[in-house]
This record gives structure tokens, C-alpha cells and sequence, in this order.
């Protein structure tokens, strides 16, 4: 790697993806020093686990802040899961490279260990130069009440940021107060994604979520996946919705929750775009929310996959697709949709011209040409003619 490089010019060499390749320790060392001695214009580093160690981190921030062109060029920094590489005084160089002038916009430090509580320099840094962030906490040994005004901090004053996840982590309900708390009061940011999902919220962080999130406008995306589903209403920015894995509920309350949902999409002043429930086994309870699709005007895409509604969801799917003259994109899969649900389906598209994308439910085609599969073969044959029939009318209804 380090000859290729130097038979390089440094103007050629703007990333460098070097993700998931497990190098040594002296590896990662020599060659962030030779990459950054010879790649001037460099734009990308990504070293996500790759064995990076503390002493890379101070061998790459050196490098980094010997030389005012990394400032000007340098956009995209990833140093995720390579645990414990930020945990120690190690880091300095590194929050150094970040406080100075510079124009990074895209940082992942997940899976290091680096915590907002670890230098005050950093946070600093941070408030005016980023528009993404993944996983900036600390782990469950530090200390949470003092690293939450910190915290609040940070997204109270953020100036630009887009992105911001937490997937996957153990978020206490303090925390996500913070966050919440933050960004109701940041006047900088909207269209903010921030992605939640699979941070075992409970009761405890759902009821936060419903105390807070109203009052949160910058916020247009929301992953809330494989959670505690809190009760939501109307709300004034959000756009996209990730609501998968978080229906393991009793039916009662099941029914309740489909029924706030439905309330929601059909609400006039919606403006929700987008839905997942993915992955939620619905079963034929989630029928009621498929056959509300019908009469719905906000949402644009919707993804139903994972659900095992049965035909009967396809039938449902067929009449609300009849009807409905705003959703673009419908995805479907891994319903157990047999042969007969397939027809229904191409039945919709005869009368649908406008949605543009549904793709094959490959699972469930799998399935069904096990149990039948020559009336599989002429359903599908039905379903692709109309595919196609529905592409050439939208081209030729937009003039191409």
C-alpha cells in the first residue's frame, strides 16, 4: 500500500476507504503517516475497524495538524469501532485538529469510547463545524449527570447539523431529555435526521419523546425503530417516520396504537411524507392502516414489508392502490402473499397511474412458487405487465 502510494502524485489521491481491513498496529500508524505526508488534497479518511489504536490517533492527528492543507480539504473523518482509540489523553491531538479552522463536515467517532464530558475543546469545535454526528455519548461507566449539561449544550448550539444518530445504544431517559431539550431551542438547524432506533428506550424514554418531541421543530426525520412506540400526534416538521419493530404489544393495545396512526396520516394539515413499519408482524391487524392508504394525501412512500399480513393485506393493498393518487413508492414484501394476493395486486396496478416504484417481494415469490407454482408464474406474469404498462404511463404523462 505505502509503494502504490508513493508512485502517486498527492493531487490524485482525495479518499481514502480503508473500513473493516483489520491492520496492525505499526501498519496503521506507517501508513497514516504516509498517506497524510503524501495526500495533500485528501477529502476522505475512513479507518472504521481497523485496529486503530491510540497511538494512530496521535500519529494521524499529528499529521493532521502539521500542515494548514488538511484544514482546507479534509471533509469526511471516520474513526468508528476502534474501541478505546479516544478514551484516554491520547486524543488531544485530535480535538486540537478539530478546534482549529478547518472544514470538516462529516465526523464518526462511534464505537471509540469518546465522550462529550472528555475535552471541552471538542464541544467547542464541534458547536459550529459539523452537519453530521453518530453515536457521540458515553459509555454506561462514565458518569451521566455530568456529562448532561455538556450535551444540551451541544445541540442547543450546533450550527449546521443534518444528521445525528444514536442507533443502537443504551440512551437513559436524562439523555434523551438533553437531546430534546436541546434542539427545541436551537434556532441554527432544521431538516434534522436524527435516528434513535434500537436504543431500548422503554416507558420511561417513550413518555420523554411524547413530553418533548412536539415542541421540537427542527426535526423532519425521526428512526424510532425497535423500541417503545410512545404515543404520537401531529407534528409540524416531520416528514419521514421509522416506526418498525416496535409493535411486540398486546392487541388491545395494538388496535389503539394502528388507530392513533391512522389519525395521524389522514389528519388534513400532515405533512408526513414517508412511513416504515417494517419488520413489525402486524399480521391482519395492520390491514386497518393498509386500507387507510386509500383515502390518505400526505404520504408519498410507504414500506409495509415484514408484517406476514397474508392475502388479505394484499387485498387491502389492491384497494387502497386503486384509489389513492399520492403514494410513489410502496414496498412489499414478506407478507406470505400467495398467487392470489399477487393478482390482486396487478388488478391495483391496472387502475394506478401514479405510483412509480414497487419492487418484486422477492421473499414472498420464493414462497409462493413453492406451494404453486404455475398460478405464481401467471400471476407474476400479470403483476410485471402491469409494472411496465404503469412506467410507460407515468413517462408519457410527464413528457418524456
Amino acid at each position: 500500500m505505502s509503494a502504490a502510494l508513493s508512485e502517486n502524485p498527492a493531487s490524485v489521491i482525495h479518499s481514502l476507504n480503508l473500513a473493516h481491513n483489520s491492520l496492525d498496529n505499526q501498519g496503521v500508524s506507517n501508513l497514516i503517516q504516509q498517506v497524510c505526508r503524501l495526500s495533500k488534497g485528501l477529502r476522505l479518511l475512513n479507518l472504521s475497524k481497523t485496529s486503530l489504536t491510540s497511538k494512530g490517533v496521535v500519529s494521524l492527528s499529528q499529521a493532521l495538524c502539521s500542515s494548514d492543507e488538511y484544514s482546507n480539504s479534509l471533509l469526511h473523518l471516520d474513526l468508528s469501532k476502534n474501541p478505546g482509540v479516544l478514551s484516554g489523553e491520547d486524543a488531544s491531538n485530535l480535538y486540537l485538529f478539530l478546534s482549529q479552522p478547518n472544514c470538516l463536515v462529516h465526523l464518526d467517532l462511534s464505537g471509540t469510547d469518546c465522550s462529550v464530558d472528555s475535552s471541552s475543546s471538542l464541544i467547542s469545535s464541534l458547536l459550529r463545524l459539523l452537519s453530521f454526528i453518530s453515536c457521540f455519548f458515553p459509555p454506561s461507566n462514565r458518569k451521566v449527570k455530568d456529562t448532561l449539561p455538556l450535551f444540551r449544550q451541544f445541540f442547543s448550539s450546533a450550527f449546521s447539523l443534518t444528521y445525528v444518530s444514536l442507533a443502537s445504544m443504551k440512551l437513559p431517559p436524562d439523555v434523551l431529555r438533553a437531546l430534546l431539550t436541546g434542539l427545541t431551542s436551537n434556532p441554527h438547524i432544521n431538516d434534522l435526521h436524527l435516528d434513535i432506533s434500537g436504543c431500548e428506550l422503554r416507558s420511561a424514554g417513550a413518555a420523554v419523546i411524547q413530553e418533548l418531541f412536539p415542541r421540537v421543530s427542527s426535526i423532519a426525520t425521526l428512526d424510532i425503530s425497535d423500541n417503545v412506540l410512545p404515543a404520537l400526534s401531529r407534528h409540524p416538521s416531520l416528514k419521514h417516520l421509522h416506526l418498525g419493530k416496535n409493535f411486540n404489544i398486546k392487541n388491545r393495545l395494538l388496535d389503539e396504537v394502528l388507530q392513533k396512526l391512522v389519525q395521524l396520516i389522514q389528519e388534513e394539515e400532515c405533512v408526513l411524507q414517508s412511513l416504515s413499519l417494517t419488520e413489525s408482524r402486524l399480521r391482519s391487524r395492520g390491514t386497518v392502516l393498509v386500507n387507510a392508504l386509500g383515502s390518505n394525501t400526505c404520504l408519498r412512500k410507504v414500506d409495509l414489508s415484514g408484517n406476514n399480513m397474508d392475502d388479505i393485506g394484499a387485498k387491502m393493498l389492491s384497494k387502497a392502490l386503486q384509489i389513492n393518487t399520492t403514494l410513489r413508492s410502496v414496498t412489499w414484501d414478506r407478507n406470505n402473499t400467495s398467487a392470489a394476493g399477487f393478482l390482486d395486486v396487478a388488478r391495483a396496478l391496472e387502475h394506478n397511474f401514479t405510483l412509480q416504484y414497487m419492487p418484486l417481494p422477492l421473499s414472498d415469490i420464493s414462497q409462493a412458487y413453492r406451494s404453486a407454482p404455475e398460478r405464481t408464474e401467471q400471476a407474476l406474469t400479470k403483476v410485471g405487465i402491469e409494472a411496465i404498462g404503469r412506467v410507460v404511463r407515468h413517462k408519457h404523462l410527464n413528457g418524456r
